[in-house]
């Protein structure tokens, strides 16, 4: 049977969250198909039954379960697409986790280490070495979600931005649900100069549920503020803060924002130092779950501070002569 992988879980643990229903299905001749492992014979019985009908049943539950022990995991993508607008808010949410599970589903064992030894370069920041595998690993994982993220990322660490925002339509072809795609297609954008693309991608995010990335917030604001919407980037700032009060990019960007904006007033550098204070009180539970982030976050946080403190110092002592 093949090994179909969940970000390093075995197959029970997909099937657990995923075709827990197909045993709901009676049709004996299925049942036996499907106990046999003949997946082929699975697919050719299902597909004219599955594409008939507009919402989700127990038959596409077997389908997408046939597809994915083939290895069509763009086929399985497909079939649940397809349902998402006919179901109740509740079963459109259900759709939604299912295609982000089959959308980054390792296929086999050697992929999934080959992702992770990948993964190992991103985190390190040796971006050239994490493209090229993540690059090599594609021929194996074809419309893997996952890897296609990871790689576009790498992408705007190596400035290539062209070829990032090309990797991020793909994956939002695959899954125009997938929150993190918006995430760096917005970051993108802006790097190459597009705010108006950049904004779009910001404001389509979902942002009452979590977007995977720390530094969205982070980064919308800093987009914001370039349109001199400090206001504005400010409460998206704080808004981020309220649901995760860990976001060091956040809190970061915050103080930056307020030091920007002080002219010759102390009180908006003490704002700007209480926030970097709030962050240092905060780095080593950030650190615990970011560690890489965390240590790349650390000189931007004491350079701004000494910045600050050079800055209150001279209006103090201006202030006194």
């Amino acid at each position: 049977m093949r090994k179909i992988l969940l970000i390093g879980s075995f197959l029970s643990v997909f099937w657990c969250q995923i075709f827990v229903n197909a045993s709901l299905y009676s049709d004996p001749f299925l049942q036996k198909l499907r106990a046999e492992e003949r997946w082929a014979e699975l697919v050719l019985q299902l597909k004219p039954v599955t594409s008939s009908k507009k919402k989700w049943t127990a038959e596409d539950l077997i389908y997408l379960e046939a597809l994915m022990n083939l290895g069509r995991r763009n086929d399985a993508m497909n079939v649940i697409k397809a349902k998402i607008p006919f179901g109740s808010l509740n079963e459109k949410k259900q759709l939604m986790d299912r295609l982000e599970i089959v959308s980054t589903t390792f296929l086999t064992r050697d992929a999934y280490q080959a992702y992770r030894n990948a993964l190992n370069k991103l985190k390190a920041a040796r971006y050239d070495e994490a493209q090229d595998r993540l690059e090599s690993l594609l021929g194996r994982e074809p419309h893997n979600i996952q890897v296609l993220t990871d790689l576009a990322f790498c992408r705007i660490q190596l400035r290539q931005i062209d070829l990032a925002i090309e990797t991020l339509k793909t994956v939002k072809h695959l899954n125009p649900y997938h929150q993190t795609a918006g995430v760096f297609l917005g970051r993108s954008y802006y790097l190459k100069g597009d705010l108006q693309r950049s904004r779009q991608e910001y404001a389509a995010l979902d942002w009452e549920k979590q977007v995977f990335s720390a530094y969205a917030a982070a980064w919308y604001a800093e987009l914001l503020y370039s349109q001199l919407e400090f206001k504005k980037a400010i409460t998206v700032l704080e808004k981020d803060l309220d649901r995760n009060p860990e976001h060091l990019p956040s809190l970061i960007m915050k103080a930056q924002l307020y030091f920007s904006e002080a002219t010759s007033e102390l009180r908006e550098l003490w704002k700007a130092r209480a926030e970097l204070q709030l962050a240092q009180s905060r780095y080593e539970k950030f650190q615990k779950i970011h560690p890489y982030a965390a240590q790349r976050l650390k000189p931007k946080m004491n350079q701004l501070m000494n910045a600050i403190e050079k800055s209150i110092a001279l209006l103090q002592g201006k202030s006194k002569s």
